[in-house]
């Protein structure tokens, strides 16, 4: 049957899923005074010690001007620092220990909000699973190729 959620195409269902997110997840990082771009760079940085601001462009899949103007914010909300090496050439880019704090805040309830989802729409049981899919299904995707592919 076409309406039948188990015909529905992975690209309407991802769109749907990923736009459903994005709407839950907006309250928690207004909560925290973070724009989702702002949470994708401290997000990227979490795992970093300290990482250039051209590889930093390159995970968060942002134009190099508009994330400075992103790291500008962060800076000067102490979130974020960066240094300039020794030559002048290369800014890495770490997060500060009230930037991980921020972070881990929100990614908790992202997190919480994200368990509670699952558990409604696919029972205690396969919420683990589900979301192991869907990470694996990700990986994958990012493995087809092609432009915005490794969001």
């Amino acid at each position: 049957m076409a309406g039948d959620e188990l015909e529905m195409d992975l690209g309407a269902a991802a769109g749907a899923l990923a736009r459903a997110m994005v709407a839950a997840e907006k309250p928690i990082l207004d909560e925290a005074g973070l724009s989702m771009w702002e949470y994708v760079v401290l997000d990227a940085l979490v795992d970093a010690t300290a990482i250039s601001q051209t590889e930093l462009s390159r995970r968060t899949r942002r134009d190099p001007t508009r994330l400075g103007h992103l790291l500008d914010e962060l800076t000067e909300r102490g979130l974020v620092e960066r240094a300039r090496s020794t030559d002048r050439r290369r800014v890495t880019v770490s997060m500060t220990p009230a930037g991980r704090r921020s972070h881990g805040g929100v990614k908790q309830r992202i997190r919480a909000m994200e368990e509670s989802f699952l558990r409604s729409a696919v029972g205690d049981a396969g919420g683990s699973t589900a979301r192991a899919l869907l990470s694996r299904l990700g990986r994958a995707a990012r493995d087809l190729g092609g432009p915005g592919s490794d969001v």
